[in-house]
């Protein structure tokens, strides 16, 4: 989950279940900020933009129209991936002592993480009927055909972002206040102080609405999501009409979870593999016991069970008949794909997990060249120097086995280099290798899932 430090301009943020936390009387209250889902997948209900998702009700026009999609309001929600979930951050039971309620400031992370995927506050353009709509992002900002503009402070968020404070609901109703929003990139936070500290006031019920938050969660998501709002040095606090801003203390904070629907997280795609994806085995040719043919596969997803499936992998060459898969083993977060036979040498062997969608990585691939040992998918003797720079450890990130160990002795040492001239020049037993590439039989090829 991503974390946010508290800046200078503090933000607090809440949530509360309205249907299940009820609120105390005032002397036995506790203060509390609750971040609620209330809305999911929202669009436009009667108008002309009927059926078109939206954030708020000026996205929808025409007589009556009005943004839908209320749900229960709730801290704790089940979403699937692709979905928008609409919130409302509230303030409630503040005055446990007859505290009056002056300022406050939210704080929200832009990104929330877990297992794989995210949820990230939505991008939507700031609707608007009057240039007062936006004077919250800035006292330049103007309402133009219905869109906020002429604000530097205006970003892709601000209409998944925004305070209304016309709402009967609203924590400093019609009094002079001011009013601060800034999207920051890894944040979103939102303050308000009033003018007057006369006008502070003890809390009343029901709990206050402070603003509103969109979310998007996106295509790949997977796990639970805890949207946590940024409490280190008070960035969500709650504070009181002293002439000094004192916080509010001890301060709960009712956080949003969002639980994807299939908690199963499927494999998608092959995030590594052992030995690397795109590794050339340099080694002098191998016994049939020691070549290539079983690799272990680190997937996206962290059980693995619905990846061990031989069914669900195939196999590729460049060039002659591939070997097949014959067993795949769940191992944690790793499969190990087993093959029929060793791969071919001078040939790239591509394991393709079947179920990846398009655009993620959904192979890795493999290749046997003895003597290339700097992997430039030819053999030479500018390989013989490789070799050393292995030994010395001169080469950035060190040298896999594969590589440097051109004797198979189990370790890189300067024998090895007597071992690549042996192999280059065709010294007994080895044929030469000097000039060969690795591709199929006509030319020599890139990595099929290079850059992947």
């Amino acid at each position: 989950m991503s974390s946010v430090v508290g800046r200078p301009l503090k933000v607090a943020l809440a949530v509360t279940l309205f249907t299940s936390v009820g609120w105390a009387a005032v002397g036995v209250q506790n203060p509390t900020i609750s971040l609620q889902a209330v809305k999911l997948n929202p669009v436009c209900i009667g108008g002309n933009d009927a059926g078109f998702s939206c954030m708020q009700d000026c996205d929808c026009t025409g007589v009556g129209a009005r943004c839908g999609g209320e749900i229960t309001p709730t801290n704790n929600i089940t979403a699937n991936p692709g979905d928008i979930i609409v919130a409302e951050v509230f303030a409630r039971e503040w005055s446990p002592v007859g505290e009056k309620l002056r300022s406050f400031q939210v704080e929200i992370p832009n990104e929330t993480t877990d297992e794989r995927g995210s949820v990230r506050i939505a991008e939507a353009l700031h609707c608007c009927s009057a240039s007062t709509d936006c004077a919250i992002y800035s006292a330049f900002a103007t309402c133009s055909s219905g869109i906020c503009v002429n604000t530097p402070l205006l970003d892709a968020r601000a209409g998944a972002v925004f305070s209304d404070d016309t709402r009967a609901d609203y924590v400093f109703p019609f009094v002079n206040q001011i009013r601060a929003l800034d999207l920051a990139p890894d944040a979103v936070r939102f303050a308000s102080v009033v003018f007057n500290p006369a006008q502070a006031g003890v809390f009343t019920a029901p709990p206050k609405y402070i603003m509103t938050v969109a979310f998007v969660v996106s295509d790949d998501a997977c796990g639970t999501f805890a949207v946590d709002m940024v409490d280190q040095n008070f960035a969500t606090g709650l504070f009181d009409d002293g002439a000094v801003s004192t916080p509010i203390t001890p301060l709960t904070l009712e956080n949003l979870t969002i639980t994807m629907q299939n908690q199963t997280c499927n494999c998608r795609q092959i995030l590594a593999a052992d030995p690397p994806n795109c590794s050339i085995d340099a080694r002098r040719p191998a016994p049939s016991g020691e070549a290539w043919k079983t690799f272990r596969l680190t997937m996206d997803c962290g059980d693995t069970a619905d990846a061990a499936s031989v069914g669900l992998w195939d196999v590729t060459q460049t060039g002659g008949f591939p070997p097949s898969v014959s067993s795949v083993v769940a191992d944690g977060a790793d499969v190990i794909v087993t093959l029929t036979r060793p791969i071919s040498s001078q040939r790239w062997t591509c394991l393709i997990f079947n179920p990846a969608p398009f655009g993620t990585r959904n192979r890795a691939c493999f290749g046997i060249l003895p003597a290339d040992v700097d992997a430039s998918l030819t053999s030479d003797m500018d390989d013989v120097g490789n070799v050393l720079d292995c030994v010395r450890g001169d080469v950035v990130g060190g040298c896999g086995d594969w590589q440097c160990d051109a004797n198979r002795s189990g370790l890189c040492t300067p024998s090895d280099m007597l071992t690549a001239i042996d192999l280059l020049n065709g010294g007994s037993p080895f044929a030469p290798w000097d000039g060969e590439s690795i591709g199929n039989n006509t030319q020599t090829l890139i990595c099929p899932a290079d850059g992947l």
